[in-house]
């Protein structure tokens, strides 16, 4: 059996399409396609990553990663296919998004998740997030606000022998 292909890569305009259909096909395409030029544009300002990752050529998860003032950050829309959970793609993309939360400096991540969703807590639980408080969705469901914390990234002058 030959192995799989796994990557990961940012999203563009032209993967809109296919990332409706995997992961939004319950929203309008109009109203979903209004949302998603809103983050291309914002990603193209460096305000967000939009992350997406392939197995086989086959988009099998996303995730966005929203930067905010002070060295802050917000894991948000990270969802893995049905057919491809429990198999390890969370974490794959989670840890991409946390490494470059790292990159850019941040120094605290959070992410929310609902109460009800007790896989993706103990997955985050995992990668170090512990809760920081709870809350409603605006649809009234209860949730969590789980978050991280990194050092500093101490920066050395080259001064060069």
């Amino acid at each position: 059996m030959e192995p799989m292909s796994i990557c990961l890569r940012q999203a563009v305009l032209a993967d809109g399409v296919t990332i409706h259909a995997c992961f939004g096909a319950t929203e309008p395409w109009e109203q979903f396609q209004t949302r998603y030029s809103h983050w291309m544009h914002q990603q193209e300002q460096n305000r967000l990553f939009y992350l997406l990752l392939e197995q086989d050529e086959q988009l099998v998860g996303q995730g966005q990663l929203h930067f905010w003032p002070r060295y802050r950050a917000e894991i948000a829309y990270v969802a893995v296919a049905a057919a491809y959970r429990r198999q390890g793609f969370g974490t794959i993309l989670l840890n991409r998004l946390i490494q470059e939360a790292q990159a850019r400096s941040c120094r605290q991540l959070e992410l929310c998740v609902t109460t009800e969703n007790h896989p993706a807590q103990a997955l985050y639980r995992q990668l170090g997030f512990t809760v920081s408080h709870g809350f409603r969705t605006p649809s009234g469901e209860p949730a969590l606000v789980m978050e991280t914390s990194f050092a500093p990234v101490a920066k050395t002058l080259f001064t060069g022998v």
